[in-house]
């Protein structure tokens, strides 16, 4: 919705979602290190096809958090975020 609220055509918003979702699938998580391997653990793509067997977990503070639960955490954080931007980018739209 944030996308499509901010952007005027529907195919760039397509693209920007696949690019998304395939950008894992042609970076390995092995080839990369450190907080990036990380990020690619959380995108849509290996949180489909469930990595959770791997022993990953993020330290939040005091707290350590396995996989499954940083990828909910993180994607409602997500979906917060953009629920808010698109309901304030929506209200400025005009339609032409």
């Amino acid at each position: 919705m944030f996308l499509s609220s901010k952007l005027k055509n529907p195919m760039t918003v397509l693209v920007i979602d696949i690019a998304i979702i395939m950008l894992p699938v042609f970076l390995s998580i092995k080839s990369v290190f450190g907080i990036w391997n990380k990020i690619l653990f959380l995108m849509p793509y290996n949180a489909i096809y469930s990595n959770f067997s791997q022993m990953v977990s993020y330290k939040i503070g005091n707290i350590v958090v396995d996989l499954p639960m940083m990828t909910i955490i993180t994607y409602m954080i997500i979906m917060v975020i953009t629920l808010i931007c698109a309901k304030k980018f929506y209200s400025k739209h005009q339609v032409e």
